[in-house]
């Protein structure tokens, strides 16, 4: 060493400084500063070198033995080397195990230009291979191994490259020695494997033979299980295929048996060589043949999937496969910076340039194989990448990008293909998507690979044309809405009319042409050697022939639908595309050689296709083509539509133009609905009415709108299916012959009579009488005859043969039409023999025909067969037909309808049986319901036990006692509550009773019905009965639109809203409830009209509606089915009050004092006094004057049943009616004076301000709703009228007492300034002067008042003597919590008293005396108070239908109080902390300790309240 020649060995002290400085740059992040660094020191120590060999003499040194310390043979390789040599390779070499920023990098750049032949650094390989192992002696094992494999990594790799000589032997150990390190680390794999091929291409056969020894890691890797296999493995086997032993190609099963190795050319193009060409490509294509087959592809497809492990980078081993697949692919790179960011999804210049010039040598483009990219991308592509994770979704990007440009017109729909578009579009949709940039990127780059001309290289208008049509495909989207505009530039750029032809006719000659597969062994034979015979191959080879055929028939049907979608498509190309798909989806050519004589063009041509001869259309492709040919066809009928619309705008805008030229005023009533149009006009409708209008109009006419759909049935029929040579493709019998004959004969005819009136623009004004129909009425009933007409050809076994029949009657009697066929009708009678059935079937209105053929097209499921259609075109045209006649709705009509919404509901996955229950049977658990609740019968509550341990006994009594209750309910003929009805409609009912329609309808339940398998197809039966039902309510809400004030809307509130009760549970169909919410609300409940109770079933039939409706609103714990309710029973309310039989008005009155009784009465009621007091406004008719009468009686406290809590109720109710007056209010309070409603109002003022019986905060309340009612009165009175004349001078004197008597007793802020106000309103002030106050009603209100103060004593008494004798059970109070006892414990003495007004007992034996009314009055008021507090019960009631009270029980529960402590009931007990007295020894129920949790500590209640002596303490 430098020893030996007598040199200082070169240290970092004594190194030169620039030499240390190209150590420092050797790391930088920049490649050119490494670079620059690298060639700086190489050549710096180069001269150094230099300078040195001068000095050295012979070598005569002796290599160390065998064994000798690795330092030491180190010392011997080094030993002719100079100080600085030695120190930069001793560096380099540690330094790459450096994680500092490009170390790695850089170091060895430097190490491989030291290294080369030309430094003369007398370095052997041998030596470098000593020099990595004594300077990178890191751990190759646990977390601190990746430095120093990563440094191996290296040091192999800059001696490969540093162009040393390198025998066998170091070649297979540098080799073995790359693998090892990739075996180490999984991301080093990838690496480790490019490297170790460089070291591979310097090998022979021999060598590669060596290194694939069974006991290398190379011969683990490649026999290794597919499943198991890494990329690398392929990639290896893939590259020294050529160079394998046999034995080893054998044992490697990711290689394809029998298949020849590809030629070394081919993947030299990987690295940037011309492509290959010649005898070259033969034998690549020969290779490609056996690597992509489907056989082998999805051997290979768990190893294909596995390359995203090196995501965002494409993996090295698509470099040599796609070479293989597309035919002169060349790799391109990024150069760094903008370009290398978003490299990866451009659809390369370079690369199609690349194409683009092979092309024009005819070795590119026209060499892929069709077959074997499908099957590659259907296996790799579409059934891995696709449905896996994100990464591997951007690795299918990825490998969109690269093969798109070396594609032709025919192998565009493949990359396309359904989940690649799928996964982009939603990509594109969502911004949070973790695709989405990647989505846009990829966009971006198709746009640019489009916008480059054949000139520079770039795509053929074929190209252009097969992407654009694929776009269009992308979930539905416009281009612009995929990639903000740029891309539809592109797409749009050059594709005149022209373009658009020539390519339908390259698709529709596809179409005829479709080419069948190559067969097994016939590529191979090709290539040069044959595949085994096999016995099952041809029959196989058939049948993928066929299927390719059908498959690649498929694509152009798609591509030609999304071609057509263009706007720069032509009418002609439409009509002559729609005319192909028609006849080759609905007629056969049995006879070629006669069809190609046709004089119709479209026949010859599909006569004169030998492919098609030897390839027949299959059903599949058939079906395809009439979706395919019905969508196309709606298409065509929407954009005719919005160009209508565009043009009828443009017209108003015109008009309003020269209406502002008129005069300014008529300019300001046209630009209103103008503008208003415009804002809600599409944009695609816009752009119509632009070209309508630049072609003069001529396509706006609204007969253009289905033009293209009746003449391509005419074509059918009256040209296609008359040719020689031509029959249909499905036999239609003779009924259905009949059919079609009848359904052409109808559109025929409708179409004669619409020629007139759309050439004279004119539409429904010629409708009169109902003999002539309106152009709409016209052109709805011919496209539905027409679609009628496709269906019956696609499917003619599941076509209603009976619906041309139907269709015959509604357009004979209801539009007028002429010269029909003459048919004969089978009508069936049930019971009444066939004369009976006649009579019926004459009865029906047509309009109620019409709606049986609509509930049946809309009870079609979507098909899902090779015949089937879209059902949306069909039902558009159905519901086009009904927008335009269903103003002749009957009510049998509309009943059929209202019956299928009403039906079920009771969530997915249900039985179809239970959906349609007898509507007799539901009435009659209604009635009984309804019964029960008028019954008013409640059992009473079971009382609790004083100890918490007979909780559980007393529940189980309370469940048999319930149990008991509803057997005697049963036995006694008065109905079930909720919870049986709700059983009852669970369950499930026979088939023949569910179906208790017309014939027509039972037979189109019985068909969705049929079978009762559980899963899949129970859950698509539900969510085809869901989507009925949703489309038989718009129905109904089309009718409502059409006839807002129709007396039919009536009779379905009552259906719909219990179909909303049901479907608004939980379980139910949200869907249901939020349209049946809508529909109500918004359409039924807002007709005006009187009530026909001829409609509603009778008098009995309205009475009952409005129990129902009534109960819903009132009982139904939904808030959105209450409110629906409520709104529906306004409704029905005002129809009755507006109606001329008084029966009916009465019935209406009736009703609503029921419903003001529920609300102020019952506990149980869920009405609410908004929505009572918007009833007032809406029916007036209906509440004036009985309702007003009656809660004026619940105010005054006239009925004396009634409690305080009631009474502060009904004041705020009439003070929200009086502030919101509805109609004839005022007429009513004024009629009669003060005799009348007049005096009654005032005398519900005077009880407001005296306020017996009231608490101060409710007698507050009750005269601040006084004030405002007589504020209101104040308002409503009309000028001059004095409030005197209305109330009387008595009621004005009570008035004044009332309130003169409260002031006196110091009454309370709350109370006196509502007194104030009402003085005010009614311009009391002179009066209060002359009026004292009046001790009676002074000592009635200080008596009566439940909050009043009594002496303790008297209450002790009291306790003691009502606590002898009585052993009853107090209930057990719940504990509460620390700070709620010292509250508790706090409460000032009148608390404990203020219970004292409880009972009317305890008052006499207080020693004090009240008449009869002040004890009522106080009982009653005790009882508001405690149905404050008291929580509200399970079991539900019906409001009553007389308004008598349901909640006067004789016993009630013991109430909380505060502290946890049991309140006065029948049994006052003490609990943790303080118990209040009740009738039986409250007094003596003091303080008593409780355990935690409520358990009571001291009973008062027994014996006079003797126990609470053990208690105190």
């Amino acid at each position: 060493m430098a020893a030996d020649s007598g040199q200082e060995p070169a240290t970092a002290l004594n190194i030169s400084q620039s030499v240390l400085q190209y150590f420092w740059d050797l790391a930088s992040y920049d490649e050119e500063v490494r670079l620059t660094a690298a060639r700086g020191l190489v050549a710096d120590v180069i001269a150094d070198q230099a300078k040195h060999n001068a000095s050295l003499g012979k070598d005569n040194d002796a290599a160390p033995e065998e064994g000798a310390p690795k330092q030491k043979q180190l010392e011997y390789h080094l030993r002719r080397c100079s100080p600085t040599m030695v120190y930069t390779l001793r560096r380099l070499a540690r330094g790459l195990a450096s994680s500092r920023q490009a170390a790695r990098q850089g170091y060895a750049t430097a190490l491989a230009g030291l290294l080369a032949p030309s430094a003369k650094t007398h370095v052997t390989p041998a030596g470098v291979m000593v020099l990595l192992e004594v300077c990178v002696d890191g751990p190759v094992k646990g977390g601190d191994a990746k430095d120093t494999l990563l440094a191996r990594l290296f040091g192999y790799g800059a001696l490969l490259r540093s162009g040393l000589p390198l025998e066998a032997h170091m070649l297979a150990a540098l080799f073995n020695g790359l693998l090892e390190v990739g075996a180490r680390k999984s991301f080093l794999r990838e690496a480790a494997a490019s490297v170790a091929l460089e070291a591979a291409a310097r090998m022979d056969k021999a060598g590669v033979a060596a290194v694939a020894a069974p006991a290398g890691p190379l011969a683990a890797m490649l026999s290794a299980p597919p499943a198991e296999a890494t990329p690398e493995a392929l990639l290896l086997a893939l590259v020294l295929w050529p160079k394998l032993p046999p034995a080893a190609v054998k044992a490697c099963k990711l290689l394809p048996a029998g298949t020849p190795p590809p030629p070394s050319e081919v993947f030299s193009s990987a690295g940037g060589a011309p492509p290959a060409a010649g005898a070259v490509a033969t034998a690549a294509a020969a290779t490609a043949a056996g690597l992509f087959s489907k056989e082998h592809i999805k051997v290979l497809q768990p190893v294909l999937l596995a390359t995203s492990a090196s995501h965002p980078r494409l993996h090295t081993l698509w470099h040599y496969l796609l070479p293989l697949l597309l035919p002169g692919f060349r790799p391109y790179r990024a150069t760094g910076g903008a370009a290398a960011a978003g490299h990866d999804l451009d659809v390369g210049a370079a690369a199609a340039a690349a194409a683009a010039a092979a092309d024009k040598k005819g070795a590119a483009k026209g060499a892929v194989s069709g077959p074997l990219l499908e099957s590659f991308w259907s296996c790799v592509v579409e059934g891995g990448l696709m449905d896996s994770s994100h990464e591997r979704r951007y690795l299918g990007f990825q490998l969109f990008a690269r093969c798109l440009p070396h594609l032709r017109p025919e192998h565009v729909a493949t990359v396309f293909s359904p989940a690649l578009t799928r996964t982009l579009t939603n990509a594109v949709k969502r911004r949070d998507s973790y695709l989405h940039a990647s989505a846009r990127k990829l966009l971006d780059g198709i746009a640019g690979f489009l916008e480059r001309s054949d000139v520079g290289g770039g795509v053929d208008g074929g190209v252009k044309m097969a992407v654009a049509a694929a776009l269009q495909r992308l979930g539905g989207m416009a281009p612009k809405e995929l990639a903000a505009g740029k891309l539809t530039q592109k797409l749009v750029q050059g594709m005149d009319a022209d373009g658009v032809h020539r390519y339908v006719s390259s698709l529709m000659s596809a179409f005829l042409a479709a080419a069948p597969p190559l067969q097994p062994g016939a590529a191979d034979k090709a290539n040069g050697h044959a595949a085994a015979p096999s016995a099952a191959a041809p029959a196989e080879g058939e049948e993928d022939a066929e299927q390719a055929a059908a498959d690649r028939r498929g694509q152009c049907v798609e591509q030609l639908l999304a071609t057509l979608r263009f706007p720069a498509a032509a009418e002609v190309d439409a009509a002559a595309a729609l005319r192909f798909m028609a006849l080759h989806a609905f007629a056969a050519v049995e006879q070629p050689a006669k069809a190609a004589k046709s004089k119709v063009a479209e026949v010859a041509a599909a006569g004169g296709s030998s492919p098609l001869a030897a390839q027949p259309l299959t059903p599949a492709t058939r079906g395809v083509c009439a979706s395919r040919l019905v969508t196309l066809l709606a298409h065509l009928s929407h954009t005719a539509q919005a160009a209508v619309r565009a043009a009828q705008q443009q017209q108003g805008r015109k008009a309003g133009a020269g209406e502002a030229a008129a005069g300014p005023d008529a300019a300001a009533d046209a630009a209103a609905p103008s503008a208003k149009k415009r804002k809600t006009a599409s944009g695609a409708a816009a752009d119509a009415g632009g070209a309508a209008a630049a072609a003069g109009g001529a396509a706006a006419a609204p007969g253009a709108v289905h033009a293209h759909l009746h003449s391509t049935l005419a074509f059918l029929r009256d040209k296609a299916l008359k040719a020689p040579g031509v029959a249909l493709a499905k036999e239609l019998g003779e009924e259905g012959e009949s059919a079609l004959g009848l359904l052409a004969a109808i559109e025929a005819a409708a179409l004669e009579k619409l020629a007139p009136l759309d050439a004279a623009g004119k539409g429904a004004e010629e409708e009169g009488a109902g003999k002539v129909a309106g152009a709409g009425r016209l052109r709805s009933l011919a496209a539905l005859c027409a679609h009628l007409q496709l269906s019956l050809l696609a499917d003619p076994e599941g076509f209603e043969m009976d619906l041309p029949l139907s269709l015959r009657r509604v357009a004979a009697e209801g539009l007028g039409l002429e010269g029909l066929p003459e048919v004969e009708e089978e009508e069936r009678g049930e019971g009444e023999g066939e004369e009976g059935g006649k009579a019926a079937a004459a009865a029906a209105s047509w309009c109620d025909v019409l709606v049986d053929v609509l509930l049946a097209l809309m009870a079609r499921p979507q098909g899902t067969g090779p015949g089937s259609l879209p059902s949306a075109p069909l039902r558009e045209a159905a519901e086009a037909l009904w927008r335009g006649c269903c103003d002749g709705l009957r009510a049998e009509g509309l009943q059929d309808i209202v019956r299928v919404v009403a039906a079920g509901g009771k969530g997915e996955g249900q039985d179809a049986a239970g959906l349609y229950e007898s509507d007799d049977e539901e009435e009659e658990e209604d009635e009984e319901e309804v019964e029960e609740d008028e019954a008013g019968s409640e059992e009473d509550d079971e009382e609790e036990e004083e100890e918490g341990g007979e909780e559980g006994e007393q529940a189980d009594k309370n469940a048999a006692k319930r149990k008991a209750g509803n057997a005697d309910k049963k036995a006694s003929g008065k109905g079930e509550d909720e919870d049986d009805e709700e059983e009852e409609e669970d369950e499930g009912m026979d088939d023949e009773a569910m179906f208790r329609m017309d014939d027509k309808l039972a037979a189109y339940f019985k068909s969705m019905a049929a079978g009762r398998a559980g899963g899949q197809a129970a859950a698509e039966r539900a969510a085809a009965l869901l989507n009925f039902r949703l489309r038989a309510l718009a129905l109904l809400e089309v009718f409502a639109k059409k006839s807002p004030n129709s007396p039919l809307l009536l009779a379905a509130l009552v259906p719909l809203v219990r179909a909303l009760a049901t479907a608004a549970r939980p379980g139910g169909q949200p869907q249901v409830a939020d349209r049946l919410k809508g529909v109500i609300v918004n359409k039924l409940s807002k007709c005006r009209c009187a009530a026909d109770v001829d409609v509603l079933g009778g008098l009995e039939g309205y009475g009952g509606a409005l129990k129902r409706l009534l109960y819903e609103a009132s009982r139904n714990k939904d808030r959105v089915t209450a409110a629906a309710a409520l709104a529906g029973y306004t409704a029905l309310l005002r129809a009755g009050g507006a109606a001329e039989d008084t029966q009916v008005a009465d019935a209406a009155r009736a009703s609503f004092r029921a419903a003001l009784g529920d609300l102020l009465t019952s506990k149980k009621s869920r009405l609410q006094p908004d929505g009572l007091a918007a009833v007032f406004r809406a029916a007036p008719g209906a509440c004036l004057p009985a309702g007003l009468e009656l809660l004026l009686a619940h105010v005054s406290g006239a009925d004396k049943a009634r409690n305080a809590h009631a009474r502060v109720a009904a004041a705020e109710l009439l003070s929200r009616v009086l502030r919101a007056p509805p109609e004839g209010l005022a007429a009513a309070l004024t009629a009669g004076g003060a005799t009348g409603l007049g005096g009654a109002f005032g005398a519900a003022l005077a009880a407001c301000a005296a306020g017996v019986g009231l608490k101060r905060e409710h007698h507050g309340r009750a005269a601040g709703a006084a004030a405002a009612a007589a504020e209101a009165l104040k308002r409503l009175l009309p000028a001059g009228k004095r409030a005197a004349e209305v109330l009387g001078a008595d009621k004005l004197n009570a008035i004044a007492k009332a309130v003169v008597t409260v002031q006196s007793l110091a009454a309370p802020p709350k109370v006196s300034k509502p007194l104030k106000r009402l003085a005010e309103a009614l311009a009391l002030g002179p009066l209060l002067e002359k009026t004292q106050p009046d001790p009676a009603l002074a000592s009635r209100i200080t008596k009566a008042r439940p909050d009043k103060q009594a002496a303790p004593a008297a209450q002790a008494q009291k306790g003691k003597e009502k606590g002898k004798g009585k052993e009853e059970k107090a209930a057990p109070a719940a504990g509460g919590k620390k700070g709620q006892q010292q509250e508790a414990k706090k409460r000032k003495p009148e608390d404990d008293e203020e219970e004292e007004g409880d009972d009317d007992d305890d008052e006499e034996e207080g020693g004090v005396s009240s008449d009869g009314d002040d004890e009522e009055e106080m009982r009653m008021s005790d009882e508001g108070d405690e149905e404050e507090e008291e929580e509200e019960e399970e079991e539900e009631d019906g409001p009553s239908g007389s308004g008598a009270s349901d909640d006067d029980d004789e016993e009630e529960k013991p109430k909380r109080g505060k502290g946890g402590a049991s309140r006065g009931g029948k049994f006052g007990g003490g609990g943790r902390g303080r118990g209040r007295g009740g009738r039986f020894g409250g007094a003596g129920g003091g303080r008593g300790q409780g355990r935690s949790g409520g358990k009571p500590g001291g009973r008062g209640g027994k014996a006079g309240g003797s126990p609470a002596k053990k208690a105190r303490r």
